[in-house]
């Protein structure tokens, strides 16, 4: 596979270059104390900037190089974090069966799906359709709020049964989660939270 070069821009009289981990290259001049500051797989620069002093340019361009590679180094352990999650979590850590699956879909309308847990895999679920129910009313004809029937099994076909995978992860407050990779982009699969669900439907 042919690797496309990476062009990267140096100014007139920038002649001398500094490289460094992630792709840091930055080209500048102490005559000029001009410098510009290039970085990752882009060729785009991060800043060119003209300085007062050298004091100023070699500053700027150290705490550059110190930001950027803290930074690639913590998405790194970011990533090695994350593959120790996903290795040591099980679905029986989240999952039991019988547990409720819904799942909410739809773009000019909300449609509700509800799935009940058969089986219960190493970092996988199987469920299969349940019935719904209205709970209460909305005041609209063309919705309403829904709840699961459970033990209320749908006809067995391929709509109605999946194997879902599952994925650990941490959420915006450094808690770990456990959620469902959905088989189809516009699916939002997730465990049901025992509260009524919105759908709506036109004529």
């Amino acid at each position: 596979m042919k690797t496309e070069t990476l062009y990267r821009h140096r100014p007139v009289g920038l002649t001398e270059t500094l490289t460094d981990a992630f792709g840091i290259e930055i080209y500048y001049s102490t005559d000029l104390l001009q410098a510009i500051f290039y970085a990752g797989k882009s060729s785009k620069s991060w800043w060119f900037y003209r300085f007062r002093t050298l004091d100023d340019m070699l500053k700027r361009i150290y705490d550059t190089v110190d930001l950027y590679v803290n930074r690639q180094n913590e998405k790194i352990a970011e990533k090695e974090k994350s593959k120790e999650l996903q290795r040591d979590f099980k679905a029986s850590d989240y999952y039991q069966i019988g547990d409720i699956v819904v799942n909410s879909w739809g773009y000019e309308q909300t449609n509700v799906d509800y799935y009940q847990v058969v089986e219960v895999l190493n970092k996988k679920i199987r469920v299969k359709a349940i019935s719904a129910k209205i709970a209460e009313s909305t005041g609209n004809s063309m919705s309403a709020m829904l709840t699961p029937i459970k033990d209320s099994f749908l006809e067995d076909n391929e709509r109605n049964n999946y194997l879902l995978s599952l994925k650990a992860e941490y959420n915006y407050t450094k808690q770990i989660i456990c959620k469902i990779c959905n088989p189809e982009s516009f699916y939002y699969f997730h465990k049901w939270d025992g509260t009524p669900d919105y759908c709506s439907w036109y004529y």
